[in-house]
Formats: structure tokens, sequence, C-alpha cells
């Protein structure tokens, strides 16, 4: 659990260079699923959160 004890968490920056996330990576920890992931679009991370019903928004590549 990457992120527990992180009470205050409220965004979670996954680059666009990643290219695999673990089967249900942010699941089984409260704290990330109140997160939301920032992602770029057409990424590999944008299909996971699609896919995976997870809570995203667009990032600005950097």
């Amino acid at each position: 659990m990457a992120f527990l004890g992180c009470v205050n968490l409220k965004e979670i920056v996954i680059p666009g260079s990643v290219t695999k996330i673990g089967t249900r990576a942010f699941f089984t920890n409260p704290v990330a699923k109140t997160a939301t992931l920032i992602v770029e679009q057409g990424s590999y991370a944008e299909e996971y959160c699609k896919k995976n019903g997870e809570k995203f928004a667009y990032g600005v590549k950097t």
C-alpha cells in the first residue's frame, strides 16, 4: 500500500512514460481511492483509469 497514511493526498501524477500499472493498484487503499490520478491524454495511465473506473484528470506535459 504505497499511499497508506497519506491522509492529505489529493493527486497522484502518473507520467506518460509509465507503461504498466498493476491490477487493482489503487483498489485496496481508501486514501488513494479519494485522490485524482493526473495522466497524460492518450497514455497507458489514461487507458488504465478508464478501464478500472479510477478518477482522473489530464495533466500538462512537463
